[in-house]
């Protein structure tokens, strides 16, 4: 309870935990700031109401949806040696493994999280990426998504005659 007399002031202070599904729902609605308006009620002598104007606070909030990609070769089953990890030369039958770890590293909810094959060595067929079974990320959070390709003799044939040492690819994640 709190007593004013003319001319004198009192400070309130108010605090508000913001919470991820807050910040997900400005974002999502283009709304960069937390908007406030408050006021101050009081009993005057006679026990009528007096209301002060109303006054606006704004406090800037501009998250942003940001992923980083980690692609990495893990190594290769050898496909004569009945699925042991290859420990030599590549050869056709061999299985090529990737892992493709996603962090969210934005400060808002980024779901449906998928991995984009852009560039590969060895042609049209691409690496079979399988998903995590949660692909829906909070900031800070990280997936793992795994990718194997089998090697083929026309793999290995093409990589040969054109006396490249390395299959290359690139890939992103998009969410």
């Amino acid at each position: 309870d709190v007593n004013l007399s003319p001319g004198e002031k009192a400070v309130f202070t108010g605090t508000y935990l913001l919470t991820q599904t807050d910040v997900d729902t400005l974002y999502a609605s283009g709304d960069t700031s937390i908007d406030n308006v408050a006021s101050a009620t009081g009993t005057t002598p006679s026990d009528g109401t007096v209301t002060s104007n109303e006054d606006p606070a704004a406090v800037p909030l501009t998250p942003e949806a940001l992923l980083t990609l980690a692609k990495e070769y893990v190594g290769y089953t050898d496909g004569q040696a009945e699925g042991q990890l290859g420990h030599g030369v590549l050869s056709a039958g061999d299985t090529l493994n990737y892992t493709f770890t996603v962090e969210n590293v934005g400060g808002v909810t980024v779901t449906n999280v998928t991995i984009n094959e852009l560039t590969f060595d060895l042609g049209n067929d691409a690496i079979d990426i399988v998903p995590p079974t949660d692909v829906n990320l909070s900031p800070g959070e990280k997936a793992v998504f795994t990718g194997t390709y089998l090697l083929t003799q026309t793999d290995v044939d093409t990589l040969y005659a054109s006396g490249d040492t390395s299959i290359d690819n690139v890939a992103s994640a998009t969410g």
